[in-house]
């Protein structure tokens, strides 16, 4: 076909139509602000940066955060302005959470103790089934003397580790890195109760 001024202005037109009628199929920009996959995506372009929606367990608020990951690696933690419990905000210990988990000093995993108590001395523990065999002789033997030190733990969660240290014989401790016996006493105080209330924001 002979392309001419005016067969070239109709199919430009037609073009420049079809993008704009496709374009609201596409994703909106949003949606690609924030999300939170379970896996990094394969597609990953190298010198981008994404940010990924999670939340923080270095403290027991669970603050909403968005974390900004180039190159696989996290960079930096910032708080997630769409959770409505800190709206943004964040706790001191939530940024120091990228320490914790690429400190070369960190516990990769499980261990165990190889030698005597206080030598310092530590395997990692074999998750394979004789690995999981040993663990569980372990259990048994010293399941009387042995203290599961969890962070302070409610609801199932703690029913299910109260559970576990009853099932072994031992006992479970819960460990506050910051101490909330003012605040506890004056939940005590004033609400006659000894548990931490979660408080309704909406209202």
């Amino acid at each position: 076909m002979k392309l001419t001024r005016r067969n070239f202005l109709a199919w430009a037109g037609l073009g420049a139509g079809g993008a704009v009628a496709c374009e609201g199929f596409g994703i909106r920009d949003g949606e690609l602000d924030i999300q939170s996959p379970v896996q990094l995506p394969e597609d990953l372009v190298r010198g981008d940066d994404n940010w990924y929606a999670s939340l923080c367990r270095t403290c027991p608020s669970c603050e909403g955060i968005v974390i900004r990951v180039m190159e696989g690696r996290a960079k930096m933690v910032q708080g997630n302005p769409y959770y409505p419990t800190n709206q943004g905000k964040i706790h001191a210990r939530c940024e120091a959470g990228l320490q914790a988990l690429y400190h070369p000093d960190r516990i990769p995993t499980a261990m165990r103790r190889s030698g005597p108590r206080g030598s310092g001395e530590f395997l990692p523990v074999n998750w394979q089934p004789n690995g999981m065999d040993t663990l569980k002789d372990v259990l048994r033997a010293n399941g009387s003397s042995s203290v599961m030190i969890t962070a302070p733990l409610r609801g199932h969660m703690a029913l299910l580790a109260d559970r576990f240290a009853a099932a072994i014989g031992g006992e479970r401790l819960g460990f506050e890195a910051i101490d909330n016996n003012t605040y506890r006493a004056a939940v005590k105080s004033v609400f006659q109760q000894d548990s931490l209330p979660d408080f309704d924001l909406e209202n």
